[in-house]
């Protein structure tokens, strides 16, 4: 059956076969090609959740006909089992207030994600909202949401995405954005937030390769208004502010491996793809103008380079894979942000990114980042650390994550045979 211009099949009865070994019924099916097959998954979350939870995704949805709703709802047993939820401040206190110890209600024990994406004339709308309560009366401390609406255009007119270019592509890029209490990742010194934000970014991307290297130029305008945490107080602050930056990344191969498979075939039993192994080399530098509504300013100048490593075909049983990619970054700046959430922090690191097989399918991965700054009462720790466990076959993968800093932990079930482009011959 086709859906949409995707394959679809319909099954009454769906079991899932691990390699003749083990045998799980799934019970009526419905898979729509390049959608997510696992459904349920179980998870930590201390910040949000209070704890442990269990979770049950769904079939994305038709609204309106062009619309593509995708719901998950959340069971948070820990919070459950404690009577109490430490996630949230008190009623009428500040958002930047601590948080306290509350009195559960029923509607506290579920949680819910919910994505809305489709296209509006010739742009592209993206809605995701995280509500980590149902109560309403929680529902401005429990919620948060993130909307775009993007629309890009190819110069070159070459009918390829930007990331399916091979050679040359060139893009300029429009997006409308809104933001409620969404998070901003800052990999080093520690995640902050967007209380309100609205704005709207204009980009130009541009991709262009050669036999030996990978060059990478985008240049960004941001205009937006702000409601966040001050940097230097614990009270939120509203300013208007524009960015002008430019990021201009470099990848240079020093070796390739040459005769690799050109298809996988039998002797691939934990990857859906041949692996492109060799040794680069990727530098970055990454240039911005901060410009805020009280006359601050900030301007900043970061430099990151170090070698990327992908050696072993993930074909033999102890130890034949490696990607291990290192990337020392340091960052000039003068001025600062009157925002938490986007001053720059001038910490000279090592980013370490590795994953690695120890035997058959077992992979180990790990992220963090290694402090250089001799100054700093942090110097030559790590911090920020996200490990991860996986089981990995050519048909599925099983794994298990670990973020050190917000003690989160999860794990994934996925199966590759609808979401891959690893395409081989039959044997």
């Amino acid at each position: 059956n086709t859906f949409n211009e995707k394959l679809k099949f319909i099954s009454k009865n769906t079991w899932i076969n691990f390699d003749d070994k083990l045998i799980l019924p799934i019970g009526r099916r419905s898979i729509i090609d390049r959608d997510p097959i696992s459904r349920w998954g179980i998870g930590t979350d201390y910040e949000e959740k209070d704890g442990f939870y269990i979770s049950r995704g769904f079939n994305t949805r038709k609204i309106l006909k062009k619309y593509d709703l995708k719901i998950t709802p959340y069971f948070l047993i820990q919070r459950s089992t404690k009577g109490k939820t430490n996630s949230f401040v008190a009623e009428d206190s500040s958002i930047l207030s601590d948080k306290v110890s509350q009195d559960i209600s029923l509607p506290d024990l579920f949680a819910v994600n919910a994505s809305l994406k489709g296209e509006i004339k010739s742009w592209e709308l993206n809605i995701n909202s995280d509500f980590n309560s149902l109560d309403l009366e929680k529902l401005s401390r429990a919620s948060r949401a993130l909307i775009t609406l993007d629309k890009s255009i190819d110069l070159n007119r070459n009918n390829k995405s930007f990331e399916e270019s091979t050679n040359n592509s060139n893009f300029l890029d429009f997006q409308l954005y809104g933001a409620y209490r969404q998070k901003v990742i800052r990999s080093f010194s520690g995640d902050q937030e967007i209380y309100l934000g609205k704005g709207f970014t204009l980009s130009n991307r541009r991709l262009w390769q050669r036999k030996n290297f990978n060059n990478k130029l985008t240049l960004n305008y941001d205009l937006g208004e702000f409601q966040a945490k001050e940097k230097n107080d614990n009270k939120l602050k509203n300013s208007i502010r524009n960015v002008l930056s430019s990021s201009f990344e470099n990848e240079l191969y020093l070796w390739r491996k040459k005769n690799l498979d050109e298809k996988i075939d039998i002797s691939y039993k934990y990857s859906p793809n041949v692996i492109e192994q060799g040794l680069s080399w990727v530098s970055s530098v990454k240039p911005g103008v901060f410009f805020y509504g009280d006359s601050s300013q900030q301007k900043v100048i970061s430099f990151s380079t170090g070698p990327k490593l992908i050696i072993g075909s993930f074909k033999k049983k102890f130890l034949d894979y490696t990607n291990l990619n290192l990337s020392a970054n340091y960052n000039l700046k003068n001025g600062e942000s009157p925002f938490a959430f986007d001053d720059v922090d001038k910490t000279q690191k090592l980013k370490i990114s590795l994953e690695q097989q120890i035997i058959g399918p077992l992979l180990f991965g790990y992220e963090g980042f290694l402090n250089l700054d001799n100054n700093s009462d942090n110097y030559s720790q790590l911090t920020n650390s996200t490990y991860t466990l996986d089981i990995k076959r050519r048909a599925y993968s099983i794994g298990a994550f670990y973020k050190e800093s917000s003690q989160a932990f999860g794990i994934q079930f996925n199966l590759n045979n609808f979401n891959y482009f690893g395409k081989s011959s039959k044997f």
